[in-house]
């Protein structure tokens, strides 16, 4: 058995902007108070065993993930838990009853259900639905009140939520592909011009103009200066600004963390696990086997 690299756990929340008042989240109030409605260390805990494995003497790490996943980009996330996040660190942290006074703030009473929007078919495998259960348990707990939508993969969900850049109403679920390189993964989900954005409304206002939404000025600036700086170092910089910004703003959660994992392979397969990896996290594995050991041989 051989300890893996991060696993990522859970799936990405975005937030609807439609202009109306079925669209709360168009509030920066409510989506901190949503992310403060989520237990992460129990969530990481559930989903990821880790107890189980750390009573078992097998050691485990759970990491929470902020706008770029543990999971790749090595050296470039930002741990919501540490010093260096700065101040926004404040709306990782689990918090019920401050996630209640923020949507008080807001005006929102929970006396109005917000729509929930997911696929009902298995196109996001098994866990899909069991992630957003929980997900929404812990929302509840805060407050907040849902009216669950079952949306058609084909027909209406890449269409209306998937690629609606934020053009509806409430919150949607789904499983997040990031391009390899952390610059070009951050401007494809935050910029404007991005493969994956799913729309922002900076102002609150509900007031859309362009694709349908202008963009957040910071989100834009720094995911433009990532695609044109040759400097890592200085990328690397720009990243973690974004990701700061972002912890306050909180346009989506994104899986909302990761805990290592486990592999199993022969004894006879060596270089299990060993590879070359650039930071960016592609990887180059070379195996081969060694028929001295088990199963060829018994040990």
């Amino acid at each position: 058995m051989y300890q893996s690299d991060p696993t990522a756990l859970g799936v990405t929340a975005f937030f609807g902007f439609q202009p109306g008042d079925k669209t709360p989240f168009r509030d920066v109030r409510m989506r901190q108070a949503w992310s403060m409605a989520m237990d992460r260390d129990l969530f990481l805990d559930t989903f990821g065993n880790a107890e189980k494995f750390k009573s078992g003497g097998v050691p485990i790490e759970t990491y929470w993930h902020a706008a770029l996943p543990k999971t790749a980009f090595k050296g470039w996330p930002l741990d919501p838990k540490s010093k260096d996040f700065g101040p926004n660190s404040q709306y990782f942290q689990h918090n019920v009853a401050e996630a209640k006074k923020l949507m008080s703030a807001a005006g929102y009473s929970g006396s109005t259900a917000i729509e929930s929007h997911q696929i009902g078919g298995p196109d996001y495998g098994a866990l899909y639905p069991k992630y957003i259960e929980v997900m929404d348990g812990m929302a509840r707990d805060a407050g907040f009140t849902f009216e669950k939508k079952l949306e058609g993969y084909t027909t209406n969900w890449m269409p209306e939520y998937r690629d609606g850049k934020g053009y509806f109403n409430g919150i949607a679920f789904r499983l997040t592909p990031y391009p390899s390189d952390p610059g070009d993964a951050m401007y494809s989900a935050y910029n404007k011009g991005g493969g994956i954005y799913y729309g922002f409304d900076p102002d609150g206002k509900g007031t859309p103009k362009g694709s349908p939404f202008t963009g957040d000025p910071i989100c834009e600036d720094l995911t433009n200066k990532m695609r044109t700086e040759f400097d890592d170092s200085k990328r690397k910089g720009y990243a973690q600004d974004l990701q700061r910004h972002l912890g306050k703003q909180q346009y989506q959660l994104d899986a909302l963390g990761s805990a290592t994992g486990f592999q199993l392979a022969w004894p006879a397969v060596r270089n299990w696990l060993t590879y070359h990896t650039p930071d960016w996290g592609q990887y180059w594995p070379t195996f081969w086997v060694d028929e001295t050991l088990p199963p060829f041989k018994k040990s």
